[in-house]
């Protein structure tokens, strides 16, 4: 799950508050372990006020690599050709 610019302003918002990792884990619906990795990140400390730097909230988008080819739906059987490929099977194994 990406982290969004709402998501990242709403975190910064409520841990500048006092709210711990888990109320605002809650609240975003991530883990208390994603939230303190995000925290730890943005080198947000606790007990300070915070600012959201621009670069922050809006990233450039980087490029991931090559896209990955999508696969072809599964071939679809008939129930005369399942039983018949059930029997060659049978047949190879006896």
């Amino acid at each position: 799950m990406n982290w969004d610019a709402q998501d990242i302003h709403t975190l910064v918002r409520l841990w500048g508050a006092g709210q711990s990792a888990r109320q605002i884990g809650d609240c975003l619906g991530y883990s208390r372990a994603s939230v303190l990795g995000k925290i730890h990140r943005l080198g947000l400390k606790q007990g300070q006020p915070v600012a959201i730097p621009a670069a922050i909230v809006s990233p450039v988008p980087q490029p991931m690599g090559r896209p990955v080819p999508r696969k072809p739906p599964p071939q679809q059987l008939s129930k005369s050709e399942l039983r018949a490929m059930l029997a060659q099977a049978v047949r190879n194994t006896v």
